[in-house]
């Protein structure tokens, strides 16, 4: 079921509607970037030019582009979640199209619901991240802790935006491991370099799989 949904969604990363949503994410993802370091730069030059500091343009210049390679890199993936979750539908809808046209679909606020579902997602994540934070002094129990809770925490979240769309009522309960493994392979491509960036689109594409498995499976 995994396997298969995770292919699927990958094989449909040509589809030109992914592709648009990946462009879009990602454009916004680099001018939202693009703007914080120009602001560090800007007032970090006022702050050397108020200290009558040599340089200041060419230090503020070198700092605003390693704050923009770091922001990609570290955080790049965070903020690509938050802008996918705009452009969400479009990748849900693209792959009921090509895979489930007959599908009814319940509800009419889903937009809203489902970035929603994204913010709700994103701020567990960053809590419980934090929460663990102090296992790390023993590692192999803080990295059983972050793999658990933000594999099911993706899975729990993506799946409740597929019930919240359709309205259907599933019983979850024995397919809880499934949903784990689900997570946690998310979870692994969002820790990918370059990969992360299509975590969200494959993510959720999978899910609408996945879940339409459920359903027919019940």
């Amino acid at each position: 079921m995994i396997i298969s949904a995770l292919g699927k969604s990958i094989n449909q990363l040509y589809d030109p509607k992914f592709k648009k949503v990946f462009l879009k994410s990602v454009i916004l993802c680099v001018v939202f970037l693009i703007f914080i370091s120009t602001v560090f730069a800007y007032f970090f030059l006022n702050l050397w030019s108020s200290l009558d500091l040599p340089f200041g343009f060419i230090i503020s210049s070198i700092g605003g582009a390693f704050l923009f390679f770091l922001g990609m890199w570290v955080f790049g993936p965070t903020i690509a979640v938050i802008f996918n979750s705009f452009f969400q539908d479009e990748i849900i809808l693209a792959v009921e199209k090509k895979h489930y046209r007959d599908i009814n679909i319940q509800s009419d606020s889903r937009l809203l619901g489902e970035i929603k579902f994204n913010l709700k997602l994103l701020f567990k994540l960053i809590i419980l991240n934090i929460i663990i934070i102090p296992l790390i002094i023993v590692p192999p129990i803080y990295f059983i802790f972050y793999w658990v809770i933000n594999g099911y925490l993706i899975s729990f979240e993506y799946i409740s935006i597929m019930k919240n769309r359709y309205n259907h009522e599933i019983n979850l309960s024995g397919k809880k491991f499934i949903l784990l493994v689900y997570g946690i392979i998310i979870l692994i491509l969002f820790t990918v370099p370059v990969v992360n960036f299509f975590a969200p689109t494959i993510g959720i594409a999978s899910a609408v799989h996945i879940y339409n498995n459920l359903l027919a499976n019940k």
